[in-house]
This record gives structure tokens, sequence and C-alpha cells, in this order.
């Protein structure tokens, strides 16, 4: 399934300075460490800056860290191996940890019923 969906990559990864007046400008030396992003913006011969940019200005980078819960429900057709196929119904509460995601909830189904957990991985 990975396959299917795998965004391509892409080379709009770099950062593209495009000058309009004054001296050409080069940034550098990128961390995304803590919580800013930061990097030196040099000027050949009129000096360099440092800038930081604070993670939550970027809308992707605070909804990643602010929506760290979900809900799931989920259907599913079992064969039980006695020519008999069962309807299973999940609903499961999720949190995220970073890179991953632990989650429980409760299955049913008509001569079902359970508890069930998972762990998910990010990727």
């Amino acid at each position: 399934m990975w396959f299917v969906v795998k965004p391509p990559k892409s080379a709009g990864d770099a950062v593209i300075v495009k000058r309009i007046s004054g001296t050409p400008v080069v940034h550098r030396d990128f961390s995304y460490k803590g919580k800013d992003i930061s990097f030196v913006t040099e000027s050949k011969g009129k000096g360099e800056s440092y800038t930081a940019i604070p993670k939550r200005n970027i809308p992707e980078a605070r909804a990643w860290m602010d929506f760290v819960n979900g809900i799931s429900v989920q259907g599913s057709f079992l064969y039980d191996f006695s020519g008999q196929w069962a309807q299973i119904y999940q609903v499961n509460y999720w949190r995220r940890f970073g890179r991953v995601s632990v989650g429980c909830g409760i299955s049913a189904g008509k001569n079902h019923a359970g508890v069930n957990v998972g762990v998910m991985f990010w990727f």
C-alpha cells in the first residue's frame, strides 16, 4: 500500500533566493533542532545575519505539534473457518508521541465483543 500512496520526491526542498536588488545573498547552516528553524544569511561584502523562525509560525508544523489525538472507526469482515463471515466494528482512541501512536478501543459484532490495542509508526 505504501508504494501506491507514497508522495514523489520533489526538488522543492531547496531554499530559493531570487535577488530583486542589492548584493546576492546565500542561506546556509540550517538547523531544525529545538523549537526554531534557524539559519545564517550571508550577503557578499555586506555581512551575515542569523535568523530563527519559531516552528509554531509554520501552519503544518504547528498542526503536527498540536494535533496528537485521534479517533478511528473501522469495519471488518472476518472469516471464522466454519463457513461463517462475522462483521466486526471497532472504535479506537489514538495518541501520537512523535512518530509513534498508541491506541486502544472496543470491538463489537453480532456474536463478538472485545477490547483491542495497537501501535502505529509514522513514516
